[in-house]
């Protein structure tokens, strides 16, 4: 019945002339065709109607939405935020400070339509219009997603300084641990177990209550802003608008795309009440699961010598094999830890589609700090000392 249903749409837009770019400013006004489009394999949780309306409800942003429609059906939204620095306003894809997978937000009934021109055509149309934006900025785009090209990437040709790490999921547990040295992780597991066994109750567990989610959310804030202290650098997490958005997405329905689980490692120890040790947030959709962000308790991590969170993802991942998920991801950023869990890495790239003079400036800048944030990040001598500048 899908294909029948998707084959009609192709056949509708093809023979219409009826096409129209429009700017929208109310998110609202989206939600109907924005879901519909959504549940689509190749639309990322990142650019779901629930993330970036919790991104503009909780952040003071001015959000621009480049439509395109078809036969008064829209097919393709742009998400956009506009910031301003150094008199150059540029708009963002909404959220793109936390997202892990940026890619486009278009039916695939568009997409088998589209003509190669399209992303020229949609420049064109832009420029001619008086936008309150100088440039738009792609961050961290995949060039495909679930075996579907981003037209974008005619314009996504910098190489972002973040990649990102994924691990395969077979139909077994076994299976999918044998790719990532199966033998060293059942140690790992078996050795926190008991170390944590020594002083209480562990438990692992995915948050199905209000007040578990407030319980592990708040805990996760904590841990984090703890971990950014004791590395001298700025808590990412720390601004109330980043801890509400997070919130908002914890609190949304079961099955809600977009939706944060979280998955947890809890401690019991005796007279105390029960402390949570090790959190992970995951999103699921269509069998893709990522991990959006996680973190430990330091304090019993160095009390039992062991490392709570990669027993946590022991445990993660042996539920979403369980589910039927085909990928983990760890998302982007290179950590040391995602190494011993991952057999892919992912680029990502950015682009920019500027509008004027001032437009192409900014992209150039952009570009300039993408390329010195990529030497940086290859050199552990250059890290170290930006690091340190940092603290």
């Amino acid at each position: 019945m899908r294909t029948k249903l998707l084959k009609a749409q192709i056949l509708n837009i093809e023979t219409t002339q009826d096409k129209k770019i429009k700017i929208v400013t109310n998110i609202y006004d989206l939600e109907h065709d924005w879901r519909f489009i959504e549940t689509e394999d190749h639309i990322s949780v990142h650019q779901s109607f629930n993330w970036c309306r919790a991104w503009c409800n909780n952040h003071k942003v001015k959000p621009i939405f480049v439509t395109v429609s078809i036969n008064s059906r829209i097919e393709f939204i742009l998400p956009l935020e506009v910031q301003s620095q150094f008199g150059i306003k540029r708009a963002r894809l909404i959220g793109s400070d936390h997202s892990n997978v940026n890619f486009l937000l278009a039916s695939k009934a568009f997409l088998y339509q589209m003509k190669p021109d399209f992303i020229e055509e949609l420049k064109i149309e832009l420029r001619k219009l008086s936008l309150p934006f100088d440039a738009i900025h792609l961050e961290k785009m995949r060039l495909s997603f679930v075996g579907v090209p981003n037209p974008f990437g005619s314009v996504t040709k910098v190489l972002n300084q973040n990649a990102s790490f994924q691990l395969p999921l077979q139909s077994t547990v076994e299976k999918t641990f044998a790719q990532i040295n199966a033998k060293r992780k059942r140690k790992m597991v078996r050795s926190t177990a008991k170390k944590l066994g020594a002083i209480g109750e562990q438990s692992y567990i995915i948050s199905n209550s209000i007040a578990e989610n407030e319980k592990i959310i708040s805990a996760f804030f904590l841990q984090k802003a703890k971990r950014f202290e004791n590395k001298g650098l700025p808590d990412a997490f720390g601004t109330q608008d980043i801890q509400d958005f997070f919130a908002d997405l914890c609190a949304l329905d079961q099955g809600d795309i977009g939706k944060l689980e979280l998955h947890a490692i809890t401690l019991q120890q005796k007279d105390q009440a029960s402390e949570v040790v090790a959190i992970a947030a995951v999103t699921v959709k269509n069998g893709h699961a990522i991990c959006q962000f996680s973190s430990f308790n330091e304090d019993i991590a160095a009390q039992t010598q062991t490392s709570p969170g990669e027993f946590l993802f022991y445990h993660v991942i042996e539920n979403m094999v369980q589910r039927g998920m085909r990928l983990f991801d760890f998302g982007i950023g290179d950590q040391p830890y995602k190494h011993s869990w991952c057999t892919i890495r992912t680029e990502h790239y950015d682009g920019f589609i500027a509008l004027n003079t001032s437009g192409y400036i900014a992209a150039w800048l952009e570009t300039l700090k993408i390329a010195i944030k990529r030497k940086i990040k290859s050199s552990p001598q250059f890290l170290k000392l930006v690091n340190r500048f940092r603290r």
